[in-house]
């Protein structure tokens, strides 16, 4: 009898587990691996980071340093910009290893992934806090396949969570749930100690949102734990007799941390925190949590009744789990507050879940996380926190299933769980995505030292989203093994943003303006416009004579005109019908195209920041020489400068270096601070008389 047992409750595991891996996967599997789920946008930024981790694990020399994504060129640490995905890596570097190629490898560590959720959420619930097997299959089922979790799955970063419930289970057989009096808290316990820090370090290096929510939860439940005095006698008693083990635990685990959060903070010190408006905006409120999305397969209806639009960044609030799994959760919590163990998920639950949540007037406690926990100001997308307090809904759902005395009325329940959680996504096509690769790459010259690609607008069949094509040359990136400065991150670094539009109309001079923004972000990192090869793919047809270049106008406010303009330059200003820029610093520099090998004669309007008695003095170079000294009026005039033949080339740098610039402020006339120079108002470059001179 208990043999049979064994293997009904085992096939019973495995028809939900299979059960939840078609449904929750079943775009991918129903076509025989043919779509990846979701998006050709983060699904496949995700891929790269895992496929740039194997590279580095195999000896690429191009991938040496795990933080050193070969994009943004010749930026380092640009790894640290999004999640380094090293924790759960190793599944995928095994798909790689049988031979599968990088997108056939992403769908099996994507499936491989929701199973380890499954089974170590089975692990906790069973093992840990020995619920029934109905019980704990459907909450295995809910923790791994829930609805919300679909709806989040074009960011694969956020799937990987079988670390936290490996993290809990290990506190299970240290505390032993306060059920073994004689167990784990009164021996040394260097095991699941050592297992429990290895968890948490391996949740962290999975993913940087479920790290950091997991420690966030595990301080909240210490704090719960340390007010109750069977915890806390616990707690002190597990202390007092493996403080050993606790510590060596730690020396070994906090050195990867550290290292982790250096090239973390090194990003966070280049690009700064995330600003609370932005963050306030992706705060669960009320409405997040009855939204399942539209292809959910039970309550998409809800969609014709209520209007979820108004919710800001509305796809990232979806993280309903449905009526019926919303009731039982509420009850199990209410009989978990008779259990030890049961009280602090409860309360560390509620606690969560009030704490992420906007209030009337806007006003939303995680404020107090934002500004007084360590990384909090990093944290934008709020309500990822939901994948936590995921794991209180699943425990209580269990558990009520557990209480229930007829299971053919608890296998009912779960069946209709299941159900509410039932939900299909986006996919796209792997083979297209390779053909669009490979003629990629067929264009980027092998011997350039790193390439941007360009794509021409005629290569579009319809509207395009500026991630997919960066995505594009990345990947053409890893075929070819040569740097690029293309790149797509959870952020982006300063000066990059003009080179985020890498789109050029069918003629040479649209393909120039993207070339310029090239060659600035070259001069900004120390490059010469030679270390850059920018590929168009495909090149432009037609053959235009460049005649836009004999005369064109620089107008501060023209939105082709701000191409030119690069560092040392303001934002545009306005009053009245006037619109200037000022040069906020002593040098600002403009990356102009011109026909090399002809004279040019440069008309600026200008007047300086006055600081009298001093007189502004401005010196003009053209690709680096010398050009004209010019002192400039305290009054708004006209300026010529000539632009020697011999100087001009294709693509131009032109400097103007000050004598000084100084603020508003500190001259007692206004209370802008900013370092002013001179106001630049327009600038015409013409031909002078003819190419031939």
């Amino acid at each position: 009898m208990i043999g049979q047992t064994w293997w009904k409750e085992r096939l019973f595991t495995l028809m939900f587990l299979m059960l939840g891996i078609v449904a929750f996967f079943h775009p991918t599997i129903l076509s025989g691996f043919t779509f990846i789920q979701t998006d050709p946008g983060d699904t496949r930024f995700n891929n790269y980071v895992l496929e740039h981790c194997f590279q580095w694990i195999s000896g690429n020399p191009l991938h040496s340093n795990l933080w050193d994504c070969p994009i943004f060129y010749p930026l380092t640490n640009t790894a640290s910009y999004s999640d380094i995905l090293i924790g759960s890596a190793p599944i995928y570097w095994i798909w790689r290893i049988l031979g599968f190629l990088p997108d056939t490898s992403f769908q099996l560590w994507m499936i491989t992934v929701g199973t380890l959720n499954f089974l170590s959420c089975l692990l906790f619930l069973r093992q840990g806090l020995h619920l029934s097997s109905v019980a704990s299959v459907g909450g295995s089922y809910l923790f791994s396949f829930a609805s919300m979790r679909g709806t989040q799955l074009n960011y694969p970063q956020l799937l990987p969570q079988f670390f936290t419930m490996i993290a809990l289970y290990c506190l299970c057989k240290m505390f032993g749930c306060f059920q073994d009096q004689e167990g784990s808290a009164d021996r040394r316990n260097w095991a699941w100690t050592a297992l429990f820090t290895v968890a948490l370090a391996g949740q962290a290096l999975a993913g940087i949102y479920l790290g950091f929510f997991l420690f966030l939860g595990l301080s909240i439940a210490l704090g719960v734990s340390l007010a109750f005095r069977e915890p806390r006698r616990y707690l002190f008693q597990f202390a007092k007799i493996n403080w050993l083990p606790m510590l060596i635990s730690a020396v070994m685990v906090l050195p990867v941390l550290g290292w982790m959060a250096y090239h973390y903070n090194l990003t966070k010190t280049l690009l700064g925190a995330r600003p609370w408006s932005e963050v306030a905006l992706m705060i669960p409120t009320a409405k997040s949590w009855i939204d399942m999305g539209p292809w959910n397969q039970v309550y998409h209806w809800l969609r014709t009744y209520l209007d979820f639009t108004t919710i800001p960044n509305e796809p990232a609030h979806r993280i309903g789990v449905g009526l019926l799994t919303t009731t039982l959760s509420v009850l199990g919590m209410i009989q978990l507050l008779r259990v030890g163990w049961g009280k602090i998920i409860v309360i560390c639950t509620l606690i969560l879940l009030a704490t992420a949540f906007v209030y009337s007037g806007e006003w939303s406690p995680w404020i107090l996380v934002f500004n007084h926990v360590p990384a909090g100001d990093v944290i934008r997308v709020v309500t990822r926190v939901s994948l936590l307090i995921l794991v209180g809904i699943c425990v209580s759902v269990a558990y009520f299933l557990h209480r229930m005395k007829n299971s053919g009325w608890a296998f009912v329940l779960l069946f209709f769980v299941c159900a509410e959680q039932y939900q299909t996504t986006m996919a796209y096509n792997k083979y297209e995505m390779r053909d669009r690769i490979d003629k990629i790459v067929r264009e980027v010259p092998t011997d350039c030292r790193s390439f941007y690609c360009v794509f021409n607008m005629r290569s579009f069949s319809g509207p395009r989203y500026w991630a997919y094509s960066q995505l594009d040359a990345m990947w053409a990136q890893l075929a070819v093994n040569i740097p690029t400065v293309n790149g797509f991150s959870g952020n982006i670094p300063p000066g990059w943003a003009p080179l985020s539009d890498q789109i050029f109309f069918d003629s040479p001079y649209s393909l120039l303006l993207r070339r310029i923004n090239v060659f600035q972000w070259a001069d900004l990192n120390g490059l010469s416009r030679e270390d850059i090869r920018v590929v168009p793919v495909p090149s432009p047809l037609q053959k235009g004579n460049m005649s836009e270049l004999s005369n064109y106008d620089v107008i501060p406010g023209n939105k082709e005109s701000n191409t030119f303009f690069g560092p040392g330059w303001g934002e545009d200003e306005r009053h009245g019908g006037e619109v200037w820029t000022w040069a906020v610093a002593r040098q600002a520099k403009l990356f102009v195209p011109l026909l090399p090998g002809v004279k040019y004669i440069m008309s600026f309007t200008a007047a300086p920041m006055s600081a009298e008695p001093l007189t502004q003095r401005a010196s003009i170079l053209l690709n680096g020489r010398m050009v004209a000294t010019l002192s400039l009026s305290n009054e708004i005039r006209t300026y010529e400068v000539t632009l020697p033949k011999e100087l001009v080339q294709e693509l131009n740098k032109i400097e103007f270096e000050f004598d000084y610039a100084v603020s508003p402020a500190s001259l007692g006339k206004a209370d802008d601070t900013r370092e002013l120079a001179m106001a630049l108002y327009k600038m015409r470059i013409v031909a002078a008389h003819s190419v031939s001179e």
